[in-house]
């Protein structure tokens, strides 16, 4: 999913990110007789920075997130 933050620098998106994933991590969930807990991963982009259009700035916010993916998952990268 997409979260857009206007006006936000793309070191205090990267920083919100990473605290949400943080936070994301110590969630469990009890399913059956298993806690269950999960990861995720996030790109980051900043307008004009990285693309003027959204279609460029989503690209450049998915380039980011597959490198996330590549350096291990459970965290954020920047475009």
């Amino acid at each position: 999913f997409f979260v857009g933050l206007p006006g936000a620098s793309l070191d205090c998106a990267c920083k919100r990110a990473d605290e949400w994933r943080s936070e994301f991590e110590k969630l469990h969930i009890n399913y059956g007789d298993q806690l269950v807990g999960a990861t995720f991963s996030a790109g980051a982009a900043e307008f004009p920075v990285h693309g003027e259009t959204v279609e460029e700035i989503l690209s450049a916010v998915d380039r980011a997130l597959y490198a996330a993916k590549t350096a291990g998952r459970n965290c954020v990268r920047t475009a």
